[in-house]
Parts: structure tokens; sequence; C-alpha cells
């Protein structure tokens, strides 16, 4: 409209739609940053704060009952079972099982979704050989990035009635990472080694 115009504007007439095209613009961008980037559902939030990364997992969370330590958590079967795959299969290939892999495949597939038994104790015998006295796990909720929001926690039972699917975590740690119980979920990391283990964090 100003190189178009039928008549010559005045400099004070320019600078007023100049002004105006960015108020229009400014309020765009912070509606589309707010109701399309930022929403709970939004594109940061589902593109950038939730992307799934290797070793980890993710589930609802549930209180857990009766007595137990602040750090301690127990996690779903088929969840544990998925995010364990490749220590299950290393396991069942040495004594005392000597399992082939397709055997194993064939295992963990059907037990996923269904208890076994075989599985069960090759978990058990993963949590007892870690000297933390449980599977350390780092766990979050994202994108919340606030203090305590990303906290270390060990696994040290795995829930056997598939029907549960969520994570049992203490009451005494919903604070950090916001949780109230109302389908929130939380982002769990198996820690692979001492880089990134318990015993490094404790230290540091």
């Amino acid at each position: 409209s100003i190189e178009n115009s039928p008549t010559r504007l005045t400099e004070r007439k320019i600078n007023t739609l100049v002004v105006k095209v960015i108020k229009q613009y400014t309020a765009y961008h912070e509606g589309f940053r707010r109701s399309t980037c930022g929403t709970k559902r939004g594109i940061f939030r589902r593109q950038l704060g939730s992307t799934r990364s290797p070793w980890t997992a993710r589930a609802v969370i549930a209180p857990l009952a009766g007595s137990h330590a602040y750090d301690e958590i127990h996690t779903p079967w088929s969840m544990t079972i998925a995010l364990l795959r490749v220590d299950i299969t290393s396991m069942l290939m040495k004594d005392p099982y000597n399992m082939n892999p397709r055997q194993i495949y064939k295992r963990i597939d059907e037990g996923t979704l269904t208890y076994d038994p075989l599985i069960h104790e090759v978990i058990n015998k993963l949590i007892a050989q870690c000297p933390e006295g449980g599977i350390p796990v780092s766990m979050l909720r994202n994108p919340t990035l606030a203090r305590l929001s990303n906290q270390i926690f060990r696994i040290t039972k795995v829930i056997t009635n598939v029907d549960v699917k969520a994570i049992l975590i203490s009451v005494l740690v919903i604070k950090g990472p916001n949780g109230d119980f109302d389908r929130d979920m939380l982002q769990l990391k198996l820690l692979r080694d001492n880089s990134q283990g318990f015993r490094e964090y404790i230290i540091t």
C-alpha cells in the first residue's frame, strides 16, 4: 500500500502504516507461538521436548504403597522387558540358559504381553547384580527442566501383573516433576554405564 498508493504519502503516514503492520505481525506470532507451538500438544513439546531417545521409556505414574525407599520405583511388566531387552538377551545366551537368538527373541516377544516366569527370573538377577540395590535410571517430566525435575531412581521390582501400565513411585518425590497422579507421564532413561550412573551422580 505504500508503494502503490495513488497519492504520495507523507513520512508520517508511512511511519504509521509500518508501525501498524509490525503490531499485526507481533499479534500473529504471539498467538502462533502460544496456541500452535507452546501448548501441551504444541510443536515445541511434541517435537523437541518429548522425542524418544535410546534406552528410554515413558509411562504414567501411580503412588507406591507400603514400605519403600525414597528413590525406589516399581516398573510395569511390558515396559521393563522393552527397556531391558538387550540385557535379558545377553543373560539368556549364557549359562545356565544357553538359548540361541531365535529362542530368545521368540520368548521375549511372547512374554512382553504375558507373564513369563523365566524372564521374571532373569530380571530379578539383573536387579540383584546392581551394587546400588536396583537398576539405576533417571526420570523427568518432559519438557519440564526446573530444579529437581530430573532425578535418579532405582528399579527394585518389576510388576508381574501385565494389566498394570504405570510406574509406581513414592509420593515424596513427585514435587520436583510436578506430578499429581492425574495421568501425568514421566520419561525414564536407563543409565548404561558409570559415566551416567548412580555413583557418579553421588560423587559429583
